[in-house]
């Protein structure tokens, strides 16, 4: 109910109602004090049971802290149900209970189905961040980058788009343009990458971390869903075992279900080591407007969405991996040192110019970032 009041309360913004299966966006009424809004919702039943989308318009009922829906939903070959109110208590529509049930803030296409909104509206503060990581494994921040940042990202990797090839397999996506070694050829990502909400979130789920596989990714229309994984599988490590791995994926686009948005199984992370997801496991999509980030956990199960429209979607994967194992990508070649020695020193630091504790990554005994171009070399006496 209070969330759902604060909803109503800010006429600047979009109303979201969800649960485990019902979701919906729209606009609100001009008229909020009136005490409810007129909104548009869609329906359906988890991908794993039977049934049919539905959508009708819904209204937000601030005095009764419900929202009605005289929509029919259909679910599990049950007959259409009648008008139902959405409250923050459990309900059931088709014989099956749905909880979670309330409203929150988005700033989103009213056109869309949320697929999934349990994760979003964090706000870019550590605390909020590393929460939502632990219960969820994956968790939204909207509007951390301005438009006006935004046109600049667009811009920059537009440039390096146009050189960029197609992906070579299934799992690079056919469709789909990947820039790697993007330290190496834009400043744009330079700030975020080393933000102090950034580096906090590393300390709290990683520890002393490096970059491993940052990527410009561009799915194209026509792309097919990537396979679900976990980006932690790549290292050979006995399981269970502590968070290795933190990746962030910034929306330089609109995130919508129909064009590619991150598609991850809720609570995955905490899967038993030798569980996959199966048919009954409920995947959702990160949908989130231009200008968010979505954090997750290496050990959630996650892939890229397909993109069933005809515009190609950007974002920026920013991944990182602890400072003792092995970057994907080996940024000691691929950002030139003349380069890494113009950057800031927490960057180079973050490239692999780093010792973790107590002494790994040492050169000749002494910290690699006094072996790089105008640093001031060690003199061996001994």
């Amino acid at each position: 109910a209070d969330r759902l009041v604060r909803v109503v309360a800010n006429a600047d913004d979009m109303a979201t109602v969800y649960g485990d299966a019902a979701y919906g966006a729209g606009d609100l009424l001009d008229d909020v004090d009136s005490g409810g809004c007129v909104n548009q919702i869609k329906t359906q039943p988890p991908v794993n049971r039977g049934g049919l989308y539905t959508k009708d318009d819904f209204t937000i009922d601030v005095d009764d802290d419900t929202v009605q829906c005289p929509a029919d939903l259909v679910g599990d070959g049950s007959p259409p149900s009648p008008r139902r109110s959405f409250t923050a208590r459990p309900v059931t529509f088709g014989g099956r209970t749905h909880r979670h049930v309330t409203a929150r803030l988005w700033r989103g296409d009213t056109d869309r189905m949320r697929a999934d909104v349990s994760t979003a509206g964090v706000s870019f503060e550590i605390d909020a961040i590393v929460g939502g990581l632990r219960r969820d494994g994956l968790v939204v921040v909207e509007g951390v980058i301005a438009p006006e940042e935004l046109a600049v990202m667009r811009a920059d990797l537009a440039r390096l788009l146009e050189s960029t090839p197609s992906g070579r397999t299934e799992f690079e996506g056919h469709r789909t343009k990947r820039i790697y070694g993007l330290f190496a050829k834009t400043r744009v990502f330079d700030h975020w990458a080393t933000h102090p909400v950034m580096l906090g979130v590393l300390d709290a789920t990683v520890g002393p971390a490096q970059l491993s596989a940052p990527t410009g990714i561009q799915i194209g229309p026509g792309e097919r869903a990537q396979v679900l994984h976990r980006d932690d599988s790549v290292y050979p490590l006995p399981e269970p075992h502590a968070e290795v791995v933190l990746s962030t994926m910034w929306a330089l686009d609109d995130f919508t279900l129909d064009n590619g948005a991150t598609c991850f199984v809720p609570g995955s992370h905490r899967f038993d080591p030798d569980r996959r997801p199966t048919a009954d496991d409920r995947v959702a999509q990160a949908v989130m407007p231009a200008g968010s980030v979505a954090f997750y956990t290496g050990s959630l199960w996650h892939g890229g969405g397909a993109n069933r429209t005809d515009a190609p979607r950007l974002g920026v994967i920013v991944e990182y991996v602890a400072a003792w194992l092995r970057p994907q990508e080996n940024h000691l070649i691929g950002v030139p040192a003349e380069l890494m020695a113009t950057l800031p020193e927490v960057l180079q630091e973050l490239l692999g110019y780093n010792v973790y504790p107590p002494f790994l990554g040492y050169v000749d005994g002494r910290h690699p970032k006094r072996y790089l171009p105008n640093a001031q070399r060690p003199v061996r006496t001994d």
